[in-house]
């Protein structure tokens, strides 16, 4: 359960919507430092990744996940987990990650990334 919830954050963290990203301008001058020893010309500005969610994606995305009913006793109270006006994540638990990963993520997230995502 341990593995599914470090995957779960990590997976969350590359999203947004939990803890601190991983894009990070750090990030870019790295590659951008590997890319100059490819030959390849660095670029000054690459916009958000394709995986990123805007600040309207992550508003659907949170009120998808609110507005959805589970059976009692499935989960804990998604409404507990989530941040609303920081629209983050909180005090996740093992088994919230599990539910979250196989059963409300795939839900969620169907309409807001791009069919390569």
């Amino acid at each position: 359960m341990h593995v599914m919830k470090n995957l779960c954050v990590n997976l969350l963290g590359f999203f947004g919507v939990y803890g601190k990203t991983k894009d990070t301008p750090e990030a870019r001058e790295d590659l951008q430092h590997l890319h100059e020893k490819d030959g390849m010309p660095p670029k000054k500005y690459e916009g958000p990744a394709s995986y990123a969610l805007t600040k309207e994606e992550k508003e659907i995305f949170f009120e998808c996940l609110l507005s959805m009913k589970v059976p009692t006793g499935f989960s804990s109270n998604i409404k507990g987990i989530i941040n609303m006006p920081k629209k983050k994540f909180q005090n996740l638990k093992s088994h919230d990650c599990h539910v979250i990963m196989t059963q409300l993520l795939p839900v969620a997230l169907r309409g807001l990334l791009p069919e390569n995502v």
